[in-house]
C-alpha cells in the first residue's frame, strides 16, 4: 500500500518571482503558528498512519492563498483533487502544479476522475519511502 501522489500540470508556467508578489512582507503570528501545528500535525497523520487529518496538515495560510487567487485554474485543480479522493492538497512550489497525496493503491482512479482540459494534464507519481539506500 502506501502513499502516492497525483500532480495535477498545466502548460502555463508561474514566474517564481512574480509568485512572490503575493506574498506579505510579514506574516501574522496566527499565521505562523498555524503553519507550525499543521507540520506537526502532518508529522502525527504520516507517523500513525490517521489520515483523517491530513487535509488540515496541509493547509497552508502563509503563501496559498494569494497564490491561488492568482491561479484560479490550479486552485480548480486543488478542489477537483480533493473531491477524486486526494487525502491531501497543495501546490508544488511556487505553483502552478499541485500535488495531491493519495493511498498508492486509489492513484489511478483518483488521476481518472481528474478532469483536465486542453493544456492540463495529470499524473501519478510513486514515493520513495526508503531514501537513499547503501548497496
Amino acid at each position: 500500500s502506501g502513499f502516492a501522489l497525483v500532480v495535477w500540470i498545466p502548460d502555463a508556467a508561474t514566474s517564481t518571482d512574480r509568485s512572490r508578489v503575493a506574498l506579505s512582507d510579514t506574516v501574522a503570528r496566527g499565521d505562523a503558528v498555524a503553519g507550525i501545528a499543521n507540520t506537526a500535525l502532518l508529522i502525527h497523520a504520516l507517523t500513525t498512519g490517521d489520515t483523517t487529518h491530513l487535509p488540515a496538515a496541509a493547509t497552508d495560510r502563509l503563501h496559498q492563498p494569494g497564490r491561488l487567487m492568482a491561479r484560479p485554474d490550479a486552485a480548480a485543480a486543488m478542489e477537483a483533487l480533493g473531491a477524486a479522493g486526494a487525502l491531501a492538497t497543495w501546490l508544488s512550489g511556487s505553483g502552478p502544479t499541485v500535488a495531491g497525496l493519495v493511498d498508492a493503491g486509489a492513484a489511478d482512479a483518483v488521476a481518472a476522475r481528474v478532469m483536465v482540459r486542453e493544456g492540463e494534464h495529470v499524473r501519478v507519481v510513486g514515493l520513495d519511502t526508503d531514501g537513499v539506500t547503501l548497496v
